[in-house]
């Protein structure tokens, strides 16, 4: 993978922490609320996955927040 690219799954990474922390939620919380496997949730929050859009707007909606929030800003 190139350095740019997990530069931003990192810093998506960190996003959806705090999210997920700012509404006082655990990772099983978060990933129950958006319907998404609780291993996929890890992979996600540790930069290891590649959400599609459609699990983007599904953490989103479990947040409570608009998927811009998710995405808005991000650079490596």
């Amino acid at each position: 993978m190139r350095p740019r690219d997990q530069a931003i799954r990192t810093s998506m990474a960190l996003r959806l922490r705090e999210h997920r922390e700012r509404v006082g939620l655990s990772p099983k919380e978060a990933a129950d609320r958006a319907g998404v496997a609780l291993g996929n949730y890890y992979q996600l929050e540790r930069g290891d996955g590649n959400p599609t859009v459609t699990t983007l707007v599904k953490l989103a909606r479990g947040l409570g927040v608009d998927p811009s929030d998710l995405l808005t800003g991000l650079h490596p």
